[in-house]
């Protein structure tokens, strides 16, 4: 016989959250990036792909714009003639990262924290 694992409900739970914020870690998929109002991974590639686009063939393209399908269309195949992966690609990520700051660690911490800043955050619930 195997006995039932105990559960509690919502209000249980938050209860004991709210007594002890600290003992818990909340892992959260790429969508809660979005709600809270913050970038998320593919925001993030495209607005690398952008600022890579834009300094090497001295244009601007601004952020709004990169969400138009003909834009994106345009960055990915100029990309693509550079040697960048293929989109979706897993090293997509990494290689933007890579051609934009090269190996200064400083200069990434410094876009990811002005991109991720917690004033740019939105705390929603529901």
């Amino acid at each position: 016989m195997s006995a039932e694992p105990p559960t509690i409900d919502q209000a249980q739970l938050t209860g004991i959250i709210c007594e002890r914020p600290r003992n818990f870690a909340w892992f959260l998929g790429a969508g809660a990036s979005r709600s809270a109002g913050l970038p998320t991974a593919t925001d993030i590639i495209w607005d690398l792909k952008r600022r890579y686009y834009c300094q090497q063939e001295n244009e601007d393209i601004s952020r709004q714009d990169v969400h138009l399908e003909a834009v994106r269309s345009r960055i990915q195949s100029y990309l693509a003639s550079k040697g960048f992966p293929v989109e979706w690609a897993p090293e997509e990520y990494s290689t933007c990262f890579e051609k934009i700051f090269g190996n200064d660690k400083e200069r990434q911490r410094r876009y990811l924290a002005g991109i991720l800043a917690e004033d740019k955050a939105t705390l929603s619930v529901g």
